[in-house]
């Protein structure tokens, strides 16, 4: 084989190894380009419902992809929850009063507003939407209850062209929720709400789990499930891709949202170095070092987050509730009301606030008052919470008739070896925070008397309890609850979904089946009125109601806690609890530390791929240096020829040189 044949096979071989390399090397640069999917940790998982939708594991997490997917008339501002701005409506409604004291609201949807599927959503659209929300069957509970508040039945609607009417029997600061409802495609969802009303229970299914349902007029649509491998488990995740024909889809920068659905912390936080993860749910930490070992991870603290964690209190229990089993209730049950409310001054005052906060919450939290936050206009600053204290809680269950005497304590470590009476605590599991603080009040109980039994509650468990709506839940011995730990969430404004009276037990969402009529007139004369002033007076007199007659334990105002990927540009802006879509997104990582932001080569570097990159580089430079030697021999060459006798004389030249210095060896 000639030298000039080993030359072309290794100029072929390199060649190869050149393309090959500059595959990987164009698949690298095309990875490295800013990604348009943004992934989102929850800790919630999916199940069936009966109900409209499907219920998934995590109310808060609902939202995450719900207001994504779907739309409403109007929405809440950003973190500015007492204040609303239209979505697919053109202008916030507009209320003129009529004669009889109802009011007429009238509000006009945009012009060409269309569904993900392509179909123009119309008002046909929005009178059918309603109609289910509206239908008891199907909406039993808050959405049906809160909607017959304020519209008489589904004829309350009506409209002439592109403009509704509502027909609302009262207008008050609860009124803009009613246009916060979402918005389904009637063509979709005609057949199943017609199987429903017929009581064909196999038709009669809402969700359906090839994402069909998943296609609202939100700025998103349902793509696909997908199994994700976290760790050793497979984990259903959830993706939506930009919806293009969404009313602002201009303003829509990221294409799809992936959903990873992890219940386990620890789990959670070992994807990052699998993921770019660009959301941590609130619901992962309320502490403010957890994200502190990623640097690309900063908390947010969600200022539009207007919450209290309580215990929750079923006043039908004979003892805390109707008071009838103390001890002076069944000496004199006129005395009964006195008792009960004796009873929950105590375990009002055994709740340590101090150690929930810097235990549980690492401090990011305050001690609540009442079930009014500490942030809503109107909040009654002279209040103070309850302080811990034994022997006060001691001495209101002696006005309540127990005597001290006949229990013992053996060990003298302050917690009894008998009990006055026993009840059941619920613990729902799905917060974390709250599976710490919650059984605390256990062991506090038992030194003053009172053995608590806690029980861990999930989600599906909270529906089966609650889901029932024809009658008020009775205590835990008759298949209902005692005392459970739970939170609640409000605007600004802060508005509570009942009034405390005997009409808001059934259907409605007095779980608590508290009932005071005076309190009840109170709220109702707050929510009618639209001035603020006017109704923080009277939120005055409704929180010095709720603090003295112990209607709730309260235990603190939590700040939600979001860890947020540097690079998530806006995401801030839009984390409520409301249906405000998720547009303005963008990702920039100008926001991100040094080492975090893109840098191609060293990215390149440091990635799988560099390797075979390598070799294609160096075949590269082989290549380049045989062009080049094949170039001056080309010159050489073409030289030689042009000028022969020149060339002849040089290589004597040459040839004389190396004759001399030859010689000069053998010397």
């Amino acid at each position: 084989m000639s030298l000039m044949d080993r030359k072309k096979i290794l100029v072929f071989v390199l060649s190869i190894l050149l393309v090959l390399s500059t595959v990987v090397f164009s698949m690298e640069l095309s990875d490295s380009k800013i990604p348009s999917r943004m992934t989102i940790l929850t800790p919630t998982v999916f199940s069936q419902s009966s109900q409209f939708g499907i219920q998934i594991e995590m109310i808060g997490s609902d939202a995450l992809w719900e207001k994504n997917v779907h739309a409403a008339l109007i929405s809440t501002v950003v973190h500015q929850s007492e204040e609303w701005q239209p979505i697919l409506a053109e202008a916030l409604p507009v209320a003129i009063e009529q004669d009889d004291g109802t009011y007429i609201a009238s509000i006009t949807l945009k012009p060409d507003l269309k569904f993900a599927s392509g179909n123009d959503l119309t008002v046909e659209d929005v009178l059918f939407s309603y109609k289910i929300d509206m239908t008891k069957s199907i909406r039993e509970g808050f959405i049906y209850t809160y909607l017959t508040n304020y519209l008489e039945s589904n004829d309350s609607i009506t409209y002439e062209g592109n403009t509704l009417y509502f027909h609302l029997k009262q207008y008050d600061l609860g009124v803009s929720y009613v246009f916060n409802m979402f918005i389904y495609e009637k063509a979709v969802f005609q057949p199943i709400y017609e199987s429903c009303e017929q009581g064909d229970e196999e038709e009669c299914v809402w969700q359906s789990m090839d994402g069909f349902y998943k296609q609202g007029a939100g700025p998103y649509k349902f793509k696909s499930w997908e199994n994700m491998t976290v760790g050793n488990e497979i984990k259903e995740s959830l993706l939506l891709e930009k919806n293009p024909y969404y009313w602002d889809s201009e303003n829509v920068f990221i294409d799809e949202i992936l959903y990873l659905y992890i219940k386990d912390a620890s789990i959670a936080f070992s994807q990052m170095e699998n993921h770019t993860i660009d959301l941590f749910d609130s619901f992962y930490s309320s502490n403010s070092t957890t994200y502190d070992p990623y640097p690309e991870i900063f908390s947010f603290k969600d200022p539009s987050n207007y919450g209290v964690q309580i215990y929750q209190m079923n006043h039908y229990h004979p003892i805390f509730g109707t008071g009838m089993d103390t001890p002076i209730g069944e000496d004199d049950p006129s005395q009964a009301y006195k008792g009960a409310k004796n009873v929950r001054k105590a375990l009002v005052h055994i709740i340590d606030r101090d150690w929930v906060i810097d235990i549980a919450y690492d401090g990011l939290a305050e001690p609540a008052v009442t079930i009014v936050p500490s942030n809503s206009y109107g909040f009654d600053e002279t209040l103070s919470p309850y302080p811990y204290d034994i022997d006060k809680a001691k001495s209101f269950m002696e006005e309540a008739g127990y005597d001290y005497s006949t229990l013992v304590d053996t060990d003298n470590d302050g917690l009894y070896d008998n009990y006055f009476f026993n009840f059941t605590l619920l613990t729902p599991d799905w917060v974390v925070a709250r599976t710490i603080w919650s059984p605390h009040i256990v062991t506090e109980a038992a030194k003053i008397g009172i053995n608590i039994t806690n029980v861990p509650l999930t989600l599906p468990s909270l529906w089966e309890l609650f889901g029932d709506w024809n009658s008020p839940l009775l205590p835990a011995d008759q298949g209902g609850y005692d005392l459970m730990a739970i939170g609640h969430l409000f605007t600004k404004d802060w508005f509570y979904d009942h009034d405390f009276s005997n009409d808001s037990l059934i259907p409605g969402g007095n779980w608590s089946n508290y009932v005071n009529d005076s309190l009840a007139e109170l709220f109702q004369d707050y929510n009618a009125k639209t001035d603020r002033a006017a109704r923080s007076a009277i939120l005055y007199e409704i929180q010095n109601v709720l603090h003295e007659e112990v209607v709730h334990l309260p235990v603190a105002y939590p700040y939600s806690i979001y860890g947020i990927h540097c690079r998530m540009d806006g995401m801030e802006n839009v984390l409520n609890d409301y249906q405000m879509p998720w547009t303005n997104l963008k990702i920039d990582y100008s926001a991100c530390p040094e080492e975090i932001q893109p840098n191609f080569l060293r990215d390149l570097v440091r990635s799988p791929q560099f390797f075979l990159v390598l070799p294609g580089a160096i075949s590269g430079l082989v290549l380049i240096g045989l062009l080049v030697n094949q170039i001056f021999y080309a010159r050489v060459k073409k030289e030689v020829k042009a000028h022969p006798e020149k060339e002849k004389a040089r290589v004597k030249e040459y040839v004389k040189k190396a004759k001399k210095y030859v010689d000069k060896l053998e010397e």
